[in-house]
């Protein structure tokens, strides 16, 4: 991958590079742009075959026989080259799993596998949301019996307060009947007096 700098004052937008190389007994040559890595041009056996980017990763992969051009991609990495950014010497245990697949597998099974590797770890990443949504669903049901077990002794007190009003509109009850009792008494007591 050709990557773009900032030596220029125009940012190299203008400027092209060209790959030549071989594959099997076919000469290719790529030129693309370094403005924006567009694909200028691509010949094979020095005929011009097309610019557009789809054709041309289909056409490498054809020819260096892979199912995809992500697995030439792959080759070039791991195998050919030697990147500052790889952390093992040789490749990672992913890498190699990978490598074994399109080295050693027909095209049709290298797919197969790569389909139904993608479809695992979709299902993988799906089971994973499930559980995290379940884990934040039970941590919400865990608050709301925390709250409900809160709110029953909220309950048993609002019951024992219940009583204990209860116990006291009796006791105001039986002081109004005393008050009467004795407002009675007054009234005869005044009248008695008037009389007297």
């Amino acid at each position: 991958m050709v990557r773009r700098t900032e030596a220029t004052s125009d940012n190299a937008d203008d400027a092209e590079a060209t790959l030549s190389l071989s594959i099997g007994e076919s000469a290719i040559c790529i030129t693309r742009s370094l403005g924006d890595l567009r694909l200028i041009s691509f010949k094979i056996d020095g005929r011009e075959v097309g610019g557009d980017e789809d054709f041309y990763q289909n056409e490498i992969a054809r020819l260096v026989d892979v199912w995809s051009f992500g697995d030439w991609i792959l080759i070039l990495r791991y195998l050919v080259f030697y990147f500052e950014d790889r952390k093992a010497l040789v490749w990672d245990h992913t890498a190699q799993k990978q490598l074994i697949r399109v080295l050693f597998l027909s095209k049709g099974d290298a797919q197969k596998w790569y389909e139904a590797e993608r479809e695992i770890l979709e299902k993988d990443s799906e089971i994973r949301n499930a559980i995290a949504a379940l884990f934040k669903e039970e941590k919400e049901l865990a608050v709301d019996k925390t709250q409900v077990k809160d709110s029953g002794g909220l309950r048993q007190e609002l019951e024992s307060l219940s009583d204990l009003q209860q116990a006291d509109s009796e006791k105001i009850e039986r002081y109004l009947e005393s008050i009467e009792g004795i407002s009675e008494v007054a009234s005869v007591l005044r009248t008695t007096e008037r009389r007297i």
